[in-house]
């Protein structure tokens, strides 16, 4: 969500890749990013709206308190289908993609520490995804010629 250009990223992490070599990702989920802090339930804001958002923060993104009145906050709205299609037009080949409906921090007040450190929430509400993995893979055999952007 800090990033502007994810093209740009996929792009400079698949030419990072040795042949044979894999990218994994685990991020919060883009559909958490527009609900309510509160509640996880709300929308708040446009899933598909890319534009840079701007926040002004008592603290920092770490939840730790600062010197500073205000931590400015810029963030990118992504969708699933832009950070896939980059990733797989960069060249590497997509070998999953998973949708977790828990975090590994409390993203909604009404989240509940469960016995294994994740957070979800309560029972008998409707889950909701809140972190994604994928693996993509640069094809070729480890210690084959470079990679070479189409």
């Amino acid at each position: 969500m800090w990033l502007p250009d994810i093209p740009r990223w996929a792009r400079t992490a698949a030419a990072l890749l040795a042949p044979g070599g894999f990218l994994y990702l685990v991020d919060g989920h883009p559909f958490a990013q527009i609900l309510d802090s509160a509640t996880g339930a709300v929308v708040t804001d446009d899933y598909f709206d890319g534009a840079p958002q701007v926040i002004d923060w008592p603290w920092t993104y770490t939840g730790t308190s600062s010197p500073l009145t205000h931590q400015r906050n810029v963030q990118f709205q992504h969708t699933v289908g832009e950070i896939v299609t980059a990733i797989a037009e960069a060249g590497l080949r997509i070998e999953f993609l998973h949708e977790h409906d828990f975090d590994d921090f409390q993203r909604f007040d009404s989240l509940q520490r469960q016995a294994d450190g994740s957070y979800r929430l309560p029972s008998g509400r409707p889950r909701i995804p809140m972190l994604l993995s994928l693996r993509a893979s640069r094809p070729g055999q480890p210690g084959s010629a470079p990679y070479r952007q189409p």
